[in-house]
């Protein structure tokens, strides 16, 4: 409220600079699964496509119907993940987050504090532990050494108990 409007331009022509220089590597990809080979090995690199193709994307379905798993069944195993992962995340998030801003009980402050310091450890530091717990479980090669994983996060319990409270 106390910026002028020059301040309010400055602001908006620097997070637009910073917005471009943010997408610019997402935009390189998209132009380069369009170009032909004869444009892609080009340097220095172009930022647009001269002649499109869609050879690209024939080539490797074409690549891939001759290994032996197909492009298909990728795709498959990344949408079922995701959507695992992130339906029972929000359920269980949601109903331990109900818990926790609703209900009185017995070690609830304590509670509270770990889900806020189970924050602070990166997923870096979990994953040879997470991969011991889910060798016991004896779900290596499954779905399952996915998806409990990303439900076991407490990020989004601490999120939704804030909100409900």
């Amino acid at each position: 409220m106390n910026r002028s409007r020059a301040g309010n331009a400055a602001a908006f022509l620097f997070l637009a600079v910073f917005g471009v220089f943010i997408a610019l590597p997402m935009y390189y990809s998209v132009i380069n699964a369009f170009k032909p080979l004869s444009e892609l090995f080009l340097f220095p690199p172009r930022f647009v496509v001269y002649h499109p193709t869609l050879q690209n994307f024939a080539e490797i379905l074409r690549v891939q119907s001759q290994s032996l798993i197909p492009v298909e069944r990728y795709v498959f195993n990344s949408v079922f993940v995701t959507a695992a992962s992130t339906g029972g995340y929000i359920l269980l998030a949601s109903m331990a987050g109900y818990a926790m801003a609703k209900l009185r009980f017995p070690g609830k402050t304590i509670i509270n504090r770990v889900i806020v310091f189970a924050i602070l450890f990166r997923p870096e530091v979990t994953s040879i532990p997470q991969y011991i717990i889910m060798a016991k479980l004896q779900v290596i090669d499954t779905y399952w050494a996915l998806i409990l994983p990303a439900m076991g996060t407490s990020f989004g319990v601490f999120l939704l108990m804030q909100f409900m409270e």
